[in-house]
């Protein structure tokens, strides 16, 4: 039987070398790799020290023990990447986010040595067609972001991918009824920080303006981090959730403006939104003291409303994205093995 600080630097390089933990990122402290292994602490710096002397990792003092740049690159070319050669790429719209997503995936892509073929989704049946073109010309994996204007109606698309057993992830959270890994934004942490912006920019009050045709697991957990940063930061002040989709939307949101006084911040769940409100505000441009922040605030809207938005790093999403494949193509114990990288989106202040 292997000793306990054996299987330690075993543990430690299989995590490494799956990138768990890539270059540059913090290793458990030896509490918690104690507390895990359950051995002595002069132990576990034994093999810490020992992978040191090898070259994989390196201790910077008072903070910990890191994951070594140069050396450690060569447990990622193992002989296995051979197996992954084709991977399949399927997004649903010809915006600016899936066209800068879609460029650092390519990046991605060279520098593991994929080959990748490119679809947009834009019907149920092109998305069929793209996964039949993918288990008809052997492809290994997919990449995808599913276009959820129609998603109830092609749940059976994904089971072609399920029937030939091809892993996929998705860039996106997963609707209920579609099991995969996936990568995806924090909508509720998100909100939470765009509602604690506008406090610290000393709004009185805010309004979430949200879509009825979004995406609605979105619309759910983005209305979900609006109501508990309002009770964190706002706990006197009634929650106001607008529809622009409703009928009643523009009486309610101009009434609501016109007899607010003071600092008002409006959070958008989308820039889909902002036509919708824009003339409404434009009106009341001279009077009223108006905060606008969204997801995905386009930069090119000017006016009176002071803009900010939530910056999303695609070239995380991206690099996360072929990870997380790569990870659970080589390494899957088990079809039940379900993994969710959850990045956190920033404050963008304009």
């Amino acid at each position: 039987m292997k000793s306990k600080s054996e299987q330690l630097e075993e543990y430690l390089l299989s995590e490494i070398r799956n990138r768990v933990y890539k270059a540059g990122d913090k290793l458990p402290s030896e509490t918690r790799l104690q507390q895990k292994f359950g051995i002595s602490r002069v132990t576990i710096r034994n093999s810490l020290k020992k992978l040191t002397d090898q070259g994989y990792i390196y201790s910077v003092k008072g903070c910990g023990w890191f994951v070594s740049g140069s050396i450690s690159e060569r447990l990622y070319q193992s002989p296995q990447n051979d197996a992954l050669k084709k991977i399949g790429i399927v997004f649903p719209h010809k915006i600016e986010f899936f066209k800068s997503l879609y460029t650092f995936l390519q990046t991605e892509c060279k520098s593991n040595g994929f080959q990748w073929e490119f679809f947009f989704n834009t019907s149920i049946q092109s998305e069929k067609n793209a996964f039949d073109f993918f288990v008809k010309e052997k492809f290994d994996a997919v990449i995808l972001s599913p276009n959820r204007e129609y998603f109830d109606n092609t749940y059976k698309n994904f089971e072609i991918l399920y029937r030939n057993k091809m892993p996929f992830i998705m860039i996106g959270k997963p609707p209920n009824n579609i099991f995969c890994n996936a990568v995806y934004y924090d909508d509720i942490a998100g909100c939470i920080s765009l509602v604690r912006e506008l406090y610290y920019r000393k709004c009185k009050n805010i309004i979430h303006v949200t879509s009825l045709y979004c995406d609605q697991e979105a619309v759910r957990e983005r209305r979900e981090g609006y109501i508990y940063g309002m009770k964190k930061f706002y706990p006197n002040s009634p929650h106001l959730i607008l529809n622009v989709n409703i009928s009643n939307f523009k009486q309610d949101f101009s009434g609501f403006i016109e007899n607010f006084e003071g600092r008002l911040g409006i959070i958008l769940h989308d820039n889909a939104e902002y036509p919708s409100i824009h003339a409404i505000l434009q009106s009341y441009a001279q009077e009223k003291d108006i905060v606008l922040v969204g997801f995905n605030a386009p930069p090119e809207m000017k006016g009176k409303e002071k803009i900010s938005s939530i910056e999303h790093n695609i070239s995380q999403l991206a690099q996360k994205s072929v990870d997380l494949l790569s990870y659970n193509f080589f390494n899957k114990t088990s079809a039940e093995e379900i993994r969710h990288v959850v990045l956190k989106p920033q404050i963008f202040i304009r």
